[in-house]
């Protein structure tokens, strides 16, 4: 394979979408109005039909990315432009999913495969960031940022 193959493959690795492990949106610094701003959009856009959302400026999605099985995660972030709804195939994301493990574990086990199946039946994100790089967000894998009570008190403790 010439050198000018092994770039074009490469290159067509790149342009591939990445996927998110464990992601959520928040704003960069901990804006409180502007977390309220990029919930209440986030909501909209998963509740509606509508297909795509933009984000405010300072929107940024943090996730995780594994290297291997005994490594631990890294936490990368990155800021987002827009969120589209992905209608792709069962067969298409199971594809893109074992893809994905393999490259970290190898080979894929009964566990793994279960989770392979159990986000086959949600929604598929496709994330732009603001350089224009495509991510893959899959439901299933998302940490889920709830607003916080407007109570100011703690959490009460119940005996049984």
């Amino acid at each position: 394979m010439s050198n000018y193959e092994k770039n074009a493959a490469n290159s067509a690795q790149s342009e591939q979408p990445l996927i998110c492990w464990n992601w959520y949106i928040e704003s960069l610094n901990n804006d409180e109005d502007l977390d309220n701003k990029i919930q209440k959009r986030f909501g909209i856009f998963k509740k509606r039909g509508t297909p795509e959302m933009d984000f405010p400026k300072n929107t940024v999605v943090r996730f995780f990315i594994f290297s291997g099985i005994d490594e631990e995660p890294t936490k990368k972030e990155f800021f987002l432009i827009k969120l589209e709804k992905v209608k792709m195939s069962k067969a298409k994301k199971r594809k893109l999913l074992i893809d994905y493990f393999k490259q970290l574990l190898g080979e894929i086990d009964s566990v793994t495969m279960t989770e392979i199946e159990r986000a086959l039946k949600d929604k598929v994100y496709c994330a732009t960031a603001k350089c224009g790089k495509k991510y893959y967000l899959y439901e299933e894998f998302s940490i889920y940022n709830l607003p916080e009570d407007d109570d100011d008190e703690e959490d009460e403790e119940y005996d049984d």
